[in-house]
């Protein structure tokens, strides 16, 4: 985290924003004030201390974060990622890998649920659906983004759960976008709340590998400017 936030003082010349770390299962996010970071006491296990730290907020949304759904609506996407579930991004995939995909319903985890969706092909390998998925479907991620994956292979892996679901690949994918940023919007209007930023001003920067995958749909969805450091 500390990486980006250096990254956008230094090469974004960011004055005010809230930077994300977005990984590929949980994402950090912060503040840039006056050309700061924002800094505050940290807490360990309830307790403050008196250790200056970056005031840093982490979600379980990130790039590899797998979709759930009841076969009518998205119900949530994570906490659980491909990497936890073992399983590769479909985007990351080749198209002829993914032919005759078969939507499946699987749990990462004994504990979790059963409705976190994939895609199993004729050859037995199953490919996770994620919000890395959603955006390379949609052409959000640009070829020079670290989440930039195979368009094609990502909407083979999405159009089953959209038959599945009784809309379009291109709505479905929406769907999982707004379902996953909508748990990055309230945390951006607490800090801009908080640390009484100028939202005319404020910018949205993403670093990390993931930032790609969330960022440009978040900003979006807020009407704000966004980057994407390298």
């Amino acid at each position: 985290c500390s990486a980006t936030v250096a990254g956008a003082l230094m090469y974004l010349r960011v004055s005010d924003g809230i930077f994300f770390e977005v990984g590929g299962t949980s994402t950090n996010i912060g503040v840039i004030r006056n050309g700061k970071p924002t800094i505050r006491f940290a807490e360990i296990g309830g307790h403050r201390t008196y250790v200056n730290s970056l005031d840093i907020r982490v979600l379980g949304i990130a790039g590899g974060s797998m979709v759930r759904s009841d076969g009518k609506e998205i119900v949530d996407v994570g906490p659980r990622s491909a990497h936890i579930a073992g399983l590769p991004y479909s985007a990351f995939a080749r198209p002829e890998d993914l032919v005759e995909p078969q939507l499946i319903f699987l749990k990462p985890k004994p504990e979790d649920p059963t409705d976190f969706a994939a895609v199993r092909v004729p050859s037995g390998k199953t490919y996770a659906i994620t919000n890395t998925c959603a955006a390379n479907a949609l052409g959000i991620v640009k070829p020079e983004h670290y989440s930039y994956g195979n368009a094609e292979a990502a909407r083979r892996a999405i159009e089953p759960l959209a038959r599945h679901m009784g809309i379009s690949l291109e709505e479905t994918a929406r769907r999982i976008l707004d379902k996953a940023t909508d748990k990055i919007i309230p945390v951006i209007e607490t800090l801009v709340t908080e640390y009484q930023l100028d939202r005319d001003q404020v910018v949205l920067v993403g670093g990390g590998g993931g930032a790609a995958a969330l960022i440009p749909h978040t900003a979006q969805r807020l009407g704000l400017e966004y980057k994407i450091s390298q």
